[in-house]
Parts: C-alpha cells; sequence; structure tokens
C-alpha cells in the first residue's frame, strides 16, 4: 500500500482485522459444533459402556440393577422394563438415552 514511510497505515491495519474478523467468524462456530458433536459421542459411548455393565450382570449373574449409578460427576439412571433396559444420562448440557432388548424369559 502507501509506504512511505517505515510503519502501518490505517488502512493495513484496517484490512488485517478485517481478514482476522472473516477468518475468526467463519471459523469458530464450525469449531463450536465439532466440540458439541465430541462431547455428545463421549457421552453416548460411555452410556453404552455403563448399560453393557449393568446388561451383562444382569442377564449373566441375575443382578438386579441399581436405579442410579454414579460415574465422576455423571449420574447414569437405570430403567428396566419388561422388554429392554435403557441407560439415561441427562444434565445440563448432557441428554442421552440408550436401549438394548432383553432375551425372552428374563
Amino acid at each position: 500500500m502507501l509506504r512511505k514511510n517505515s510503519g502501518y497505515t490505517l488502512m493495513d491495519a484496517m484490512i488485517g482485522l478485517t481478514i482476522l474478523m472473516t477468518l475468526s467468524m467463519s471459523i469458530l462456530p464450525i469449531y463450536a459444533s465439532l466440540y458439541e458433536k465430541r462431547i455428545s459421542i463421549a457421552n453416548r459411548t460411555e452410556s453404552v459402556s455403563v448399560l453393557d455393565e449393568v446388561w451383562s450382570n444382569y442377564i449373566l449373574l441375575g443382578v438386579i440393577p441399581p436405579l442410579e449409578i454414579k460415574k465422576g460427576i455423571d449420574v447414569y439412571r437405570v430403567n428396566l422394563k419388561l422388554e429392554q433396559m435403557c441407560v439415561a444420562l441427562e444434565g445440563k448440557e448432557k441428554k442421552t438415552h440408550v436401549c438394548r432388548s432383553l432375551p425372552y424369559g428374563h
């Protein structure tokens, strides 16, 4: 641009700021969305793990599952129905619900 002296002009600073704002406005929403999806997948994976453990204990060992299972700061609610067993994680930003069928005769 117009560089007659040894510093940046106001126009150079405004163009740089515009480029920076444009990039941040396009990248930050994508990053936030990917972060939310990553947390959701992690919650679902942990819920499936809890369900698998409780389901196996119920089917193989005959242990009736507790109504709530606490892992770290998360509390998983177990719902045992006639045909299926479900595990739900509900929190401020977390909502996950996974179910698994029970075999016949249980």
